[in-house]
């Protein structure tokens, strides 16, 4: 990773696709990766905002905490599930 990835002070868990499967995103550009190839939807106020800021904060216009709330808001918009750690599944005995 490097300097013009726009890097987060945190990291944030993405389930992709299935229950279970994630995907650790800690830059701007992973975000902005995320949102324009494997995002389920493509429309939303929440989902243009993310990428214009994306565009601001890879342009040194915003600070890079800012990409990652609007990747929030855009996730929370999508239906995504975002976290700061993996959702543990509780799967019974058989």
């Amino acid at each position: 990773m490097t300097l013009e990835d726009r890097q987060w002070s945190e990291s944030c868990y993405v389930e992709r696709d299935k229950l279970g499967f994630y995907m650790i995103v800690s830059s701007t550009r992973q975000a902005m990766n995320l949102l324009s190839r494997y995002w389920p939807v493509s429309e939303g106020d929440a989902y243009f905002n993310a990428l214009r800021t994306f565009g601001q904060v890879m342009m040194n216009k915003l600070p890079p905490d800012d990409a990652r709330e609007a990747f929030l808001a855009a996730a929370e918009e999508a239906g995504v599930f975002v976290s700061d750690t993996p959702r543990l599944l509780n799967v019974p005995k058989v």
